[in-house]
């Protein structure tokens, strides 16, 4: 039961970290597409 908590707790900083990088990806493709369609 350890052992598997204790890989829980490894794996989720991961995918959270993963998350918010595709987030602030998804928000600068976004922010980068309305600045070009403005011009």
């Amino acid at each position: 039961n350890d052992e598997k908590i204790g890989s829980v707790f490894v794996i989720s900083p991961k995918l959270t970290y993963y998350e918010k990088v595709n987030a602030y990806l998804d928000f600068s493709i976004n922010r980068l597409s309305e600045v070009f369609s403005n011009r």
